[in-house]
């Protein structure tokens, strides 16, 4: 209880990132202060409840969690120990947001205030990007420090490949131009395509994030079925399905169809649901042909994700055990892996690639765990953890299928769902005090040979593919 104010600064202050336009956040240094006060938070709240019905529950893939952050550290420390205490701020903000979120919340009344929050956060995402793909084109000056960020000139142009419109006959003659939209809370477009700033500067991101914040609107409405909460839910989907189409992202798209045919299935079963959700597809596909993204753009990224993988692949099979270092990748490559569990075998090797699917794994089981042992539960109490199951499900099944196109391993957007999924555990657990969710050595093993199996598939189709 007394953790939920800095966990939800912390939530958006990585998301929102709102001391880069504002400068006088920058005084309270969130980065060290807002992780102190979640600490601090949880050891009152541990020492409250730490005691009786209300114990805290540990979340099922805690201690995998903790080894792998072990094991990516330990990385690090192998291959690149000058970048030690950077990796460990960046990735340890992930972790203590997932862990505090996973044992903090857990009570259905501080599990909803931080679904609210997340849908409040999904819903203004999705405006700004909705309206940034509305907004005028303007000029902006690349930063030559930093190629992504783009600074707002202000002058008209007419398009993404209309930079020369904005070189001034005095400009210093290495200042590079770009024309792209200007949106809301300095955020700018890129070749056309809308993205926020910070952690959700890749269009691909912002789409998949806003797609797996959806189900939160359903949850509310499932909850509680009135007509103000009717209109939340249909007004969601109709702005996130907007800011998934004008960010051009295919992953996006698909991530969409991944919540929305979750819910059609726990709806209808998997054969009508299976066909319900692929009518209800047709739409979405149609518009998604619409978005402007030329064949020769998608064809050329698909060529760059084919050689990525290939340098990930190569990599694991010249570190297999410990990976080339959490953070490394870069410095074999321009781009990152652009898929999480190539990311993972890479730079963790392939125990760490173990935990951090045995995590993945736990976060889906549990949603699926539970929507098992509430079929025959009855009552508003069993109809409201249904309603969040089923959410956590549509959205742990969206991140699991948009990983696979996006470097997400380490990403606070991922570690933040994950948190979830441990919250609703413990939540549930209170509820239904003789549930549990384990691992036993059985699906270590299957686990262990799905990623073994996962990665020679992806070597097979990288090595198959023409241009490959």
């Amino acid at each position: 209880m007394f953790a939920i104010i800095p966990i939800l600064l912390e939530v958006i202050f990585v998301l929102l990132k709102p001391q880069e336009l504002y400068e006088g956040l920058t005084v309270i240094k969130p980065l060290y202060t807002l992780p102190a006060l979640i600490l601090l938070g949880f050891m009152f709240d541990a020492g409250r409840f730490g005691l009786g019905a209300n114990q805290m529950k540990p979340a099922p893939y805690l201690p995998f969690a903790l080894a792998f952050f072990g094991w990516c550290m330990l990385s690090v420390m192998l291959h690149a120990p000058a970048q030690l205490s950077a990796e460990g701020i960046l990735f340890g903000t992930s972790i203590l947001m997932s862990l505090s979120i996973a044992h903090c919340m857990q009570s259905w009344r501080l599990y909803e205030i931080a679904g609210a929050t997340i849908l409040a956060l999904t819903l203004l995402l999705s405006f700004v990007g909705t309206h940034q793909a509305n907004a005028p084109f303007r000029c902006h000056w690349i930063d030559p420090l930093d190629r992504t960020v783009q600074h707002y000139d202000g002058h008209p142009c007419s398009g993404p490949e209309a930079e020369s419109e904005c070189i001034k006959e005095d400009d210093d003659h290495e200042k590079t131009w770009a024309c792209e939209h200007a949106g809301l809370m300095g955020t700018a477009s890129v070749a056309g395509r809308i993205r926020f700033r910070g952690n959700l500067e890749d269009p691909n991101e912002l789409s998949l994030t806003v797609a797996i914040g959806l189900p939160f609107a359903f949850a509310l409405f499932q909850k509680k079925k009135t007509a103000l909460r009717l209109l939340l839910a249909g007004g969601s989907f109709a702005l996130v399905a907007s800011c998934v189409f004008f960010s051009q992202s295919r992953g996006g798209q698909l991530v969409l169809l991944v919540v929305l045919g979750t819910y059609f299935v726990r709806r209808f079963g998997w054969k009508a649901g299976v066909v319900a959700g692929a009518l209800a597809a047709v739409p979405l596909l149609i518009l998604a042909s619409m978005t402007g993204r030329s064949s020769s753009e998608a064809e050329g990224s698909s060529a760059e994700r084919i050689e990525c993988l290939q340098i990930g692949l190569d990599l694991v099979r010249h570190s297999p055990l410990m990976g080339i270092g959490k953070g490394q990748f870069g410095e074999y490559h321009f781009l990152t892996a652009h898929n999480s569990y190539v990311l993972a075998a890479a730079e963790t090797g392939l125990l760490g690639f173990l935990a951090w699917s045995s995590v993945l794994y736990l976060a889906v089981k549990i949603p699926l765990s539970a929507l098992r042992a509430l079929d025959k539960q009855q009552g508003p109490e069993a109809d409201r953890a249904r309603a969040w199951a089923t959410a956590l499900l549509a959205s742990m099944l969206g991140a699991v299928v948009g990983s696979f196109f996006l470097s997400f391993s380490f990403h606070a957007i991922l570690w933040i769902y994950i948190g979830f999924a441990g919250a609703f555990a413990g939540a549930l657990q209170k509820q239904l005090p003789d549930w549990r969710v384990r691992l036993s050595a059985k699906e270590i093993g299957v686990i262990a040979a799905a990623d073994v199996a996962l990665l020679s598939a992806i070597f097979v189709y990288t090595r198959l593919r023409p241009g490959g």
